[in-house]
């Protein structure tokens, strides 16, 4: 029989079992720990008799042919390239898996392919484990640590099978650090890129082959989670906010220095900064590093090739950042500052756009789209409901908690724009909308946050951007554009329509100055026709 389909139907059939059955994560740490109990070697004095040991401590006693097979290959391998077993890295270790067999390594039948791969791993992780093999490791209780990692995050209110997943995935991570000798304190964005993407060849993991990109956010959020645990700060949530784990954006030096002088010299606050540096990004690689080598004709071009596919908007916020940044490298003092006249800012008018609205037929319909049969649809149709009879702002609705509601007196608190706190009538129908939801939709929290996540943990949603992507799913669901924003602008136009004046509508929307209602005077249409001169026709 083929050597690798006896591995298969001898080993690999408990690697398999191991890996898909729901206690995966208890029985990879009961491998773990078997390895890592303590075995006296001093009558050990062959190979054989440590590979036996091997496949009794990983519950394959099967597989000792196989493995027997395998390992003496690579510990030939080893001898004819001239490595001693105890210097082995991981270069050494990728070199015999993708070496080609000559007489001087092993005879031509030796077993090839996966088997080859978890036999090794083993081997060279089971006598890390026993302290036979130097690893950079600073504890061999990785199953211990992985399990109070679990038990933490689980009290904290994530799922049970999520937790499981997620400490599988550090002990994985652990085991993946031990076989590539990382030191815990060499950790960094790139250790971390490299594991979420790499072909898993560790011997102990249930997948291998390429990894699609659900599986690498999950790898990478589970150990950003468990690196927290270890620093000794709460893994799940920040301020009381459950945090949203993202790869990090990876700055240059020079985008760096630039991000610490808009603080330092410009004063801005900290998410006009984000937002300053994430353009920059975007654009910078097309530039250039060498700020010595810009040119006015440069910055020209650049600003082509970004206004082809951008909005008015972003256009001004594209000219914006960039004389930004030139400014700074001119302060540096690697360019000149006359570069900033290069482009001319692009002009911009007051009320110039129409606002984006529906009219009350397609709010109402958008808003019985939603599916009451479930928690997700029941808290969806509060919220439409709150933006588009009460006007409120995505960030208004986002920050509503359970004692901002004043049901004796109808009314409800808001923090509006700028941290400014006002009362707003509460409409029946919204009322009646947020006491369904309270009722029968809002998960058991300690939050008092209004408005929950829909799956566990059950914590306030993470941003107001969350409320503006419901609505958005609302609108395109009914086939339509927009956001929150969208049920602020119909509701006053409604308004305007039903003969309310600006000074009313400024009041329901809680401006400060009806200079900024002016924009839906473009919308009255009934105003603008009486208005409009009236077309002289045949006169002409």
């Amino acid at each position: 029989m083929d050597n690798a389909k006896t591995f298969r139907n001898a080993g690999e059939r408990d690697s398999k079992q191991l890996f898909s059955s729901r206690d995966a994560f208890a029985k990879m740490c009961q491998l773990v720990e078997s390895y890592r109990q303590y075995i006296d070697f001093t009558n050990v004095r062959k190979a054989a008799d440590v590979i036996k040991i091997l496949v009794l401590a990983g519950g394959c006693p099967g597989a000792y042919p196989e493995y027997l097979g395998v390992i003496n290959h690579f510990l030939r391998y080893l001898r004819s390239k001239r490595i001693a077993l105890q210097s082995v890295c991981v270069d050494d270790i990728r070199g015999f898996w993708e070496h080609k067999c000559t007489t001087t390594c092993y005879p031509s039948y030796a077993v090839r392919g996966r088997p080859k791969f978890i036999a090794v791993s083993r081997f060279i992780l089971f006598l890390q484990y026993q302290g036979v093999m130097l690893t950079t490791s600073c504890d061999t209780n990785d199953a211990q640590i992985c399990i109070k990692f679990r038990d933490t995050i689980e009290r904290l209110g994530v799922g049970t099978e999520r937790a499981n997943t997620q400490a599988r995935q550090s002990l994985h991570f652990l085991i993946w650090l031990r076989l590539h000798c990382i030191s815990p304190g060499a950790i960094n964005n790139q250790v971390l890129d490299d594991f979420s993407v790499h072909d898993c060849r560790c011997g102990l993991h249930m997948r291998s082959g390429r990894t699609d990109g659900r599986a690498k956010a999950q790898r990478r959020i589970a150990v950003q989670r468990f690196l927290r645990f270890l620093a000794n700060q709460n893994p799940v949530f920040l301020d009381d906010v459950f945090i949203r784990d993202k790869k990090p954006l990876k700055l240059t030096p020079s985008a760096l220095r630039y991000q610490a002088w808009l603080v330092d010299h410009r004063g801005l606050q900290p998410r006009t900064v984000y937002w300053y540096v994430i353009d920059l990004m975007r654009w910078l690689p097309q530039l250039g590093e060498d700020a010595s080598a810009y040119s006015a004709e440069g910055l020209r071009t650049l600003a082509m090739s970004v206004f082809g596919h951008s909005s008015p908007a972003m256009q001004s916020r594209f000219i914006k950042s960039i004389k930004s940044y030139v400014r700074f490298r001119a302060f540096e003092g690697h360019c000149s500052l006359s570069l900033m006249d290069a482009l001319i800012s692009r002009p911009s008018y007051r009320l110039s756009t129409v606002p984006r609205r529906l009219d009350i037929t397609t709010v109402n319909r958008v808003i019985d789209s939603c599916d009451l049969n479930t928690s997700r649809g029941v808290r969806e149709r509060a919220i439409l409901i709150l933006l588009a009879q009460l006007g409120l702002r995505a960030v208004e609705v986002w920050r509503l908690r359970l004692e901002d509601f004043e049901w004796s007196q109808a009314r409800l608190r808001i923090k509006g724009k700028g941290g400014r706190g006002a009362f707003v009538p509460l409409t029946q129908d919204a009322g009646d909308a947020v006491l369904d939801y309270l009722d029968r939709a809002r998960p058991l929290s300690d939050s008092n946050a209004l408005f929950l996540r829909s799956r566990r943990p059950y914590t306030s949603l993470g941003r107001a951007g969350e409320i503006s992507s419901i609505a958005c799913f609302a609108l395109a669901r009914c086939g339509h554009k927009g956001g929150a924003h969208v049920f602020r602008h119909s509701l006053a136009t409604e308004l305007l329509r039903d003969g309310r004046s600006l000074e009313d509508i400024a009041t329901v929307l809680r401006h400060r100055s009806v200079s900024s209602t002016m924009i839906y005077a473009k919308v009255d249409e009934p105003m603008l026709r009486r208005l409009a001169e009236p077309w002289m026709g045949e006169q002409l």
